[in-house]
């Protein structure tokens, strides 16, 4: 019986901690869209859904680039950033 409890109360706890896993994501996600810069905006929103698809409407490459490589965890993205300090950046962040 002390099995079946446990098993409910981690059950329990891991539901609250999806909840508010979600619910910061919607959080986040809505103070995204107090970005005025598009590209920035669109970064935040891929990072917060976890979704690259975001990543295709941002229009400099470089930004666009560590998006794909962030999201995706995608070091090989990393490569293609043409600007030396965004691409060490880039590699930090998807280690």
């Amino acid at each position: 019986m002390k099995s079946q409890s446990r098993a409910a109360l981690a059950a329990v706890a891991v539901a609250g901690i999806v909840a508010a896993a979600a619910i910061a994501r919607i959080a986040w996600a809505s103070e995204c869209g107090l970005i005025s810069d598009a590209d920035r905006r669109h970064m935040c929103y891929a990072l917060s859904n976890g979704s690259s698809g975001e990543c295709g409407l941002i229009s400099n490459s470089d930004l666009r680039h560590l998006c794909y490589a962030v999201v995706g965890k995608s070091p090989g993205e990393c490569g293609l950033i043409s600007s030396a300090d965004m691409r060490q950046r880039c590699y930090a962040s998807v280690k």
